[in-house]
């Protein structure tokens, strides 16, 4: 029953997985520097300190130099080789929400955001940039739950067989125990025909000696 149970969870969590759509939208970003346009999107089932190291990681993959102040991350010089060869400047905070990590990334290209959201082409390319570290990191999360349920499974598989082997030993001690008992009932019959036998045995001792006794007294 508990290995059903955990294979059951397991399926769902996928099932799950399958069914959401990592989105990037428009939010505003709070930071020292004032309120900016930013892009936002929610990475399910995450921890905040985890996204952070690898959104950190990320700038660092793209040139960026960065920086860390109070959960306010920050980096300059960044370079999506890809689709666009300015540096740019990136701003982002992250919040923890349930079991979920909000991430808004604000990118200054010289201009501002808004300098990105008038180039279509380019507005689209950084919300797919950011989209497919979000479905990384999703994916790399949902990965690591899924080797842990996949753990918990194994383990129940090697609980049951050490259960089955263990039922085996105990039936094999009662089966044991059966042909010890078998084995004695015949010994106890055995033995009470033998004490029957050693009964008349000493019964007739007993009349022997009692006799001889008789004999010594009537000696005069």
């Amino acid at each position: 029953m508990k290995q059903i149970l955990i294979a059951v969870i397991v399926l769902f969590n996928l099932n799950n997985l399958s069914a959401q759509k990592i989105q990037v939208s428009e939010g505003k970003l709070v930071t020292s520097f004032g309120e900016m346009d930013a892009y936002e999107v929610w990475i399910p089932k995450c921890e905040e300190d985890k996204i952070e190291k690898s959104f950190e990681k990320w700038l660092k993959n793209h040139d960026g130099e960065v920086t860390n102040k109070k959960g306010e991350v920050s980096a300059t010089k960044v370079v999506f080789k890809e689709f666009y060869q300015t540096p740019v400047n990136i701003y982002a905070s992250l919040k923890e929400s349930g079991n979920d990590v909000k991430l808004l990334v604000s990118i200054d290209a010289g201009a501002g955001f808004s300098s990105i959201k008038s180039q279509p082409e380019l507005h689209q390319n950084f919300k797919n940039v950011i989209r497919n570290f979000a479905i990384a990191e999703a994916k790399e999360a949902a990965l690591s739950r899924l080797n842990d349920e996949q753990k918990k499974l194994e383990k129940a598989n090697n609980d049951l067989a050490d259960l089955k082997k263990e039922k085996e030993h105990l039936q094999k001690d009662i089966d044991d125990c059966n042909l010890t008992i078998e084995k004695n009932k015949k010994l106890i019959l055995t033995n009470d025909s033998d004490q029957t036998t050693k009964i008349s045995e000493i019964s007739g001792q007993d009349q022997k000696v009692k006799n001889l006794q008789g004999e010594l007294d009537g000696i005069q």
